[in-house]
């Protein structure tokens, strides 16, 4: 996953490992694949069920920082999510729209290399 997402040079992007408990503290951890572009992280996981796999990724937004609290700070430096420009809206969308893609080409190849069925074009749908 990380390969096919580092092919598309997507400008201001890291990669990290993050592994989160399955339910409490002493379950079962899964592991992620954490890509962060700004204040915007993107967990990606895939996991074994049952006899086939899971594939799963969630769009997070960092906490706010604390001079991002401050009202009429957070405006001056461009940080407040409430009024964001033009640019920013457009900036989020791609990020989304070129993770959510290079998502499905991976596990697309996937599929393709094990010879089981691909998503279907609703099942590929943001939703």
């Amino acid at each position: 996953m990380e390969e096919g997402i580092k092919k598309r040079n997507i400008p201001g992007i890291s990669f990290d490992r993050e592994s989160f408990s399955e339910t409490h503290i002493l379950s079962t951890r899964r592991e992620y694949l954490r890509i962060t572009r700004g204040e915007y992280v993107f967990f990606v996981s895939m996991t074994p069920f049952g006899s086939g796999s899971f594939a799963s990724y969630w769009m997070c937004v960092k906490p706010e920082g604390i001079l991002n609290t401050i009202p009429f700070a957070n405006k001056l430096i461009g940080k407040d999510r409430s009024d964001k420009t033009f640019y920013q809206m457009d900036s989020e969308q791609m990020y989304k729209s070129v993770i959510h893609t290079a998502v499905l080409d991976e596990l697309d190849s996937i599929t393709k290399a094990q010879g089981i069925r691909g998503l279907t074009e609703s099942e590929k749908e943001i939703k």
